[in-house]
């Protein structure tokens, strides 16, 4: 917790476009660090645990990708018109593939 707040401040001294880099790459490394860490206390255990890692990260990101696309694509066609009952039924679907 206090290795974020001293990345916010630091973010906040080096202003908007590299503060956000200087925060990502502070998660970044502390999420490395624990998996390292687990793998190093696990043993042979958590020889695939970097990998199932990534692979949920690059996971999560492209289904919020996707969702993004697909907001941003039906609200700017207006194409189609559905309605109410449709739309709860396809957000349903998104959050149980999700």
């Amino acid at each position: 917790m206090a290795g974020v707040h001293h990345a916010e401040v630091i973010a906040h001294k080096v202003g908007e476009p590299f503060g956000t880099l200087v925060l990502a790459i502070a998660i970044t490394i502390m999420e490395v660090s624990l998996i390292v860490s687990l793998m190093l206390a696990g043993g042979a255990e958590t020889n695939a645990l970097a990998r199932d890692t990534v692979f949920a990260a690059i996971m999560i990101i492209l289904t919020g990708i996707i969702g993004l696309c697909l907001l941003v694509g039906g609200h700017f066609s207006r194409k189609h018109r559905l309605r109410a009952r449709l739309n709860l039924a396809l957000v349903q679907q998104l959050q149980v593939s999700a």
